[in-house]
């Protein structure tokens, strides 16, 4: 049996400023790892950090009963309630297995209609923006946002339009801000604490429960067959018990896909964004293959899109990963490939770190979105995981990816992306995304 080798590193302090201070550089440096596996100390624990793609795969598949999400999630859970992305064991399991069918192929066709439509609304916006127009740099990422805000409220609730976006977007936007605030401090006063920011916080957060209860009680009748996602949180039953879910499950849920699932879309799109102005033949590429496989009868993006557009989100997402790093924490100890894990033990795994290492992708740091075609053959599958892996892989995966597909589309048929002279540094705070927002040039195409 081996004991995990360990960084050099401070007594007293261990490696916690340098990970608090620049949190992607401390992580590029631990690619010089040649185990595979390290130990290091942050804050008052030791941790365990994961390199090797066999090892990943230990932890997220073969034994994941033995790893359980860390004390973050409980956290986490104060914000979005006991969702999919916090709960555990049993209930996590009858969620899933409830909330799945809304992820099916058949539903998603039925969303890429919204998702259509508001890529379009999307693009006539910037057509009409007088900063686009001058050819000066825009905050792309704001107004990006907003559309994968609107998108998800759409197909949540339903309908032609949604009404609730101007309700309900400064609440969710104060809460989030709050939360990544919150995240970061190392002294977490209780959330009853009365501090401004805390008052702030609790009047955002209980403005949006009343929004999410309301639309929960009030169209309850209304939307029973709008084919809404709402609606199938409603109407799904547990097959064993025949029950539903409580109001308090369907609010959890809606404010866990509402948060998560507008704004790690809209960071991933940023990044892919800057990449292609960046890389203007790729860009040009891309255009040409959008175009051949566009829907000329109805002037429409086509639902699968050129092969192509796939290799491109794959790589952005491989270089950018929005949820950049997660852990587990081990219930019993263990050993990995003759590693020694204490019980009770802090496991960190990097998705940017990893789709990032030099053993496992060659040309690492450059955008080659050619390396995913016949990928299978070319990288260990747990090298590639910006969705997690194992039974905790992201439920709305396929729905993010349709999502980011039609945008892409649309944008990319009808404007030019050109680099501003704004410098683009990655903010890890959170999700990983441009700090300060994306400033671009957007040049309208006949």
């Amino acid at each position: 049996m081996l004991d995990i080798p360990s960084l050099k590193e401070p007594f007293l302090v261990g490696s916690t400023f340098k990970f608090l201070k620049a949190p992607l550089e401390f992580c590029n440096k631990l690619v010089r790892q040649d185990e595979g596996i390290v130990t290091c100390r942050i804050g008052s624990s030791r941790v365990v950090v994961i390199l090797n793609p066999d090892y990943i795969k230990y932890v997220l598949q073969d034994n994941h009963t033995n790893y359980k999400r860390t004390g973050t999630h409980k956290i986490i859970s104060n914000f979005l309630g006991n969702g999919l992305l916090t709960s555990e064991g049993e209930f996590w399991k009858r969620q899933r297995k409830l909330i799945q069918p809304a992820f099916h192929w058949d539903y998603l066709k039925q969303m890429s209609i919204i998702m259509r439509e508001e890529s379009i609304n999307f693009m006539d916006r910037l057509r009409k923006n007088e900063t686009v127009l001058q050819e000066r740099p825009v905050l792309f990422s704001t107004e990006l946002m907003n559309t994968t805000f609107q998108i998800v409220l759409r197909t949540l609730i339903g309908g032609e339009k949604s009404r609730s976006y101007d309700e309900v977007a400064g609440s969710l936007d104060k809460v989030m801000t709050f939360f990544y605030y919150y995240t970061q401090q190392w002294i977490k006063f209780p959330i009853w604490f009365p501090i401004p920011s805390h008052y702030r916080y609790r009047k955002a957060k209980k403005k949006l429960d009343k929004w999410i209860y309301e639309i929960i009680s009030d169209q309850k009748e209304k939307l029973s067959s709008s084919g809404s996602l709402l609606s199938l949180l409603l109407n799904v039953r547990d097959e064993e018990t025949g029950e539903g879910m409580s109001d308090q499950q369907i609010h959890d849920e809606i404010l866990t896909l509402v948060m998560a699932g507008h704004e790690t879309t809209a960071n991933a799109l940023n990044w892919t964004i800057w990449l292609l102005a960046e890389n203007q033949d790729k860009q040009d590429k891309l255009r040409r293959e959008i175009i051949d496989t566009w829907d000329k009868s109805q002037d429409i993006p086509s639902l699968e899109g050129p092969e192509y557009l796939k290799h491109v989100i794959n790589e952005s997402l491989r270089l950018y990963p929005p949820a950049w790093i997660f852990g587990r924490q081990a219930i019993s100890g263990d050993n990995i490939d003759g590693y020694i894990v204490p019980p009770k033990s802090y496991i960190i795994i990097s998705p940017y770190i990893l789709q990032r290492h030099p053993k496992y992708w060659e040309n690492p740091d450059e955008f080659i979105p050619d390396r995913f075609e016949n990928s299978t053959k070319k990288y260990h599958k747990y090298a590639f995981i910006p969705f997690g892996a194992g039974p905790h892989f992201c439920i709305g995966h396929r729905f993010a990816m349709i999502e980011m597909q039609i945008l892409l589309m649309v944008l990319l048929k009808h404007f030019r992306f050109i680099p501003s002279k704004n410098t683009v540094i990655p903010d890890p705070f959170g999700t990983l995304k441009p700090k300060g927002g994306l400033f671009i040039k957007i040049r309208p195409l006949s």
